[in-house]
């Protein structure tokens, strides 16, 4: 690997390992509601900003809103929420841990449930 691509990777490794340790300190002094509130409009806020600089316009469809809530529910809310709420019960490595593990249980369920999705040597190094 480059250094370049090292770089990137270690940097990604830490923003993502770092996360479950930030959420654990944050739970001293936030709700997991409130966690999650400030996480999604700081996170909000950034791509606003994104959008106004490169002056790429918001979409004016209400569907196409609807479409984004719901990914916005299913794909942000509803696991960070549940993420906070359980590392209240135990550590931010173990949930860290948990989060890791969460391609190998898809690849396995995968396997299982779908005779077409079979596992093949490069989806499990994957």
């Amino acid at each position: 690997m480059k250094n370049a691509t090292v770089g990137r990777f270690l940097l990604l490794a830490f923003l993502w390992g770092g996360s479950f340790t930030f959420i654990k300190v944050s739970l001293d002094v936030l709700t997991p509601g409130q966690l999650v509130l400030s996480r999604l409009v700081l996170g909000a806020a950034v791509l606003l900003a994104i959008v106004a600089f490169r002056r790429i316009g918001l979409p004016r469809s209400a569907r196409v809103w609807g479409h984004v809530a719901a990914a916005a529910l299913f794909g942000n809310v509803i696991p960070f929420l549940l993420l906070s709420y359980g590392e209240q019960t135990t550590g931010a490595g173990i949930a860290g841990v948990l989060i890791g593990a969460t391609p190998l249980l898809t690849l396995t369920i995968a396997a299982a449930a779908l005779p077409t999705e079979r596992a093949t040597r490069r989806k499990v190094l994957g």
